[in-house]
């Protein structure tokens, strides 16, 4: 075809619309084609032109619905060219400077390079797609859809297309909707006094063909957010699947530039496709579907969003139970941590008994510096649709509380006296915790969130309120690096009382005293702790410095002092029924 064009050879296609030859070709006018190929063959022997005939097997499209052989021909069709310049087909309200003039084709690559593409691939495979296509054929042959509003010439087959013919089947479509071109005749969708702008005809014809439904839903972000006083004249998000670069998206962007001489959307953002446990397609026939309704029925509608954020959606999302199972884990690891922060709220109310930093311990200063970073690691996430990082994020964060700082703060929640300062600045770090987590949460874990802040504020809901805002003041980078490099030599430490209680040599922490030399700028950090012996969970330590520099060593002594009946430390001062120093002072 391509060849004929560019040696201008005349179009022949010699079908009529049941298939059958015309009377171009005397010798087979009026035989469908498939059955005319016999006699083809046998014209062709007879004129001596007859290379080879045999018979083979391949693939030949078919009609999806009824199944019978499709037979092609060229017949005329609407198509929107990429090729060839348009001035002033840009010139639309909004248009970026430049756009105007050019091939549609060289306007939409610009454009693409305007947009946010995620993830950035996106943008090589739309920009490949609108380089390397023909021009799109949007007319097609059915019984009913979106017409086209052409009407014809019936003495000399001119089209016709006025702007007053277009203006009335505007304020029809308007009043009756599309199927006024099927319900009214052409005299009725005419205006007045019409006539053929090439031969002055009265008497019209409609087009029969429609539009390509691609072209219908490329022009929604006309018909939904320029027709809507709520919303920007077009959407900031394009979202669907990774098929839509040649769909959607595509279609999209070639209406509006052809129209608004500007990109359709400001960002398009791209899904892979839910598989199984192993990576297989779901289908019914394999048996590896899952219902969402019963993971809901199972784990509760939560647990399904956090696993939707918890996988890369970039890539094709596996399920399995076993998946579901390991999220349904770190969520009762969250709902467990604000079960427990909760538990000891009951008596502070921030208002009055909230402490500043300068109040606070090590410990207590390096999980607000904790959680001001991850709330700045968070929102970035999310401006970035990033939702696997925030899980991650999230559950790092809360295995550390739930491993490592509740464990450390119980002493001081139980057995401090009510108001004292201590044990005031942890609850004010545990709410702070819980506030800022909930909040973050609230878009994926909506329903806990909104549980969680119905007892935080009970007349108050999450979705009201603002993210949080990070207070860079919170952030000690410093002191924090030298913390973590104390939770290492902790990790140090613990390794020999775990082996004192595999050994039975000890119960818990507390039945053990420490023991502990260290050197140089090891033993400078454990020195500096404020309360060693409650950061590493024991009765009592004894650090020593070792002036030649050896390794760090933890030496676990079964503690024989009384034990505590109130907050269970060993003590030499427990006498009787008598309580630790400690538990005197919060009794007193």
């Amino acid at each position: 075809f391509e060849t004929g064009l560019a040696y201008n050879l005349p179009i022949l296609s010699p079908l009529d619309d049941d298939s059958r030859f015309t009377k171009e070709v005397p010798e087979l006018a009026g035989l469908k084609v498939l059955d005319a190929n016999p006699k083809v063959i046998e014209a062709l022997r007879a004129a001596g032109s007859l290379l080879a005939s045999q018979t083979i097997s391949h693939q030949y499209p078919h009609c999806w619905r009824c199944k019978k052989p499709v037979s092609f021909r060229s017949t005329p069709q609407w198509f929107v060219t990429l090729d060839e310049s348009a001035p002033g087909a840009a010139a639309a309200r909004g248009a970026p400077a430049g756009a105007d003039g050019g091939t549609l084709r060289a306007r939409s690559l610009a454009a693409i390079d305007q947009v946010r593409w995620v993830p950035r691939w996106g943008r090589e495979r739309i920009h490949g797609m609108i380089e390397s296509r023909p021009d799109w054929c949007v007319s097609r042959q059915r019984s009913w859809g979106v017409p086209i509003t052409i009407f014809f010439c019936r003495k000399c087959g001119e089209w016709h297309y006025t702007k007053a013919a277009q203006e009335k089947i505007f304020a029809l479509f308007s009043k009756m909707g599309a199927d006024a071109w099927y319900d009214l005749s052409e005299k009725e969708l005419m205006p007045e006094g019409a006539k053929c702008l090439k031969c002055g005809g009265e008497d019209f014809r409609k087009e029969t063909d429609i539009l390509d439904v691609w072209f219908d839903s490329g022009c929604s972000f006309a018909a939904v957010c320029e027709v809507r006083g709520d919303l920007p004249d077009r959407p900031d998000m394009y979202l669907e699947g990774s098929d839509q670069h040649r769909g959607w998206f595509h279609s999209s962007l070639l209406v509006s530039m052809a129209n608004r001489g500007r990109a359709p959307y400001l960002e398009v953002l791209t899904h892979g496709y839910v598989v199984d446990g192993s990576g297989k397609k779901m289908s019914k026939s394999l048996g590896n579907t899952i219902d969402p309704d019963d993971i809901i029925k199972k784990y509760g509608a939560d647990i399904l969003r956090l696993w939707v954020s918890a996988e890369n959606y970039q890539d094709d999302i596996r399920i399995s139970n076993q998946i579901m199972d390991m999220l349904a884990k770190a969520y009762f690891n969250f709902r467990n941590t604000a079960r427990f922060i909760l538990g000891n709220l009951y008596d502070f109310d921030p208002r009055k008994d909230a402490l500043g930093p300068d109040k606070m311990d090590r410990l207590d200063r390096y999980v607000l510096h904790q959680l001001t970073a991850l709330t700045d690691k968070i929102k970035a996430a999310y401006a970035s649709y990033e939702f696997h990082a925030i899980y991650q994020s999230v559950n790092k964060f809360v295995v550390f509380l739930s491993s490592l700082y509740h464990d450390v703060i119980k002493d001081r929640l139980y057995t401090f006296k009510a108001d004292s300062p201590e044990r005031r600045a942890t609850q004010t770090v545990m709410r702070e915790v819980l506030t800022t987590l909930t909040s973050l949460m609230a878009p994926i874990l909506s329903f806990t969130a909104e549980e969680i802040w119905s007892r935080l504020e009970p007349d108050a809901s999450v979705f009201l309120t603002d993210f949080p805002q990070s207070d860079p003041s919170r952030l000690i980078p410093t002191e924090a690096a030298e913390f973590e490099r104390f939770l290492d030599l902790r990790a140090i430490i613990n390794k020999s009382l775990e082996e004192a209680r595999n050994t039975k040599a000890i119960g818990s922490g507390l039945e053990a005293e420490l023991d502990v030399t260290a050197s140089g700028e090891e033993y400078r950090i454990l020195a500096a702790q404020d309360n060693l012996a409650e950061l590493l969970i024991v009765s009592a330590v004894r650090l020593t410095e070792d002036p030649e520099g050896t390794p760090l060593t933890a030496k676990v002594t079964p503690s024989h002092h009384p034990k505590c009946p109130r907050c269970w430390v060993r003590h030499p001062e427990v006498v009787g029924d008598g309580v630790c120093p400690k538990c005197q002072k919060a009794l007193s």
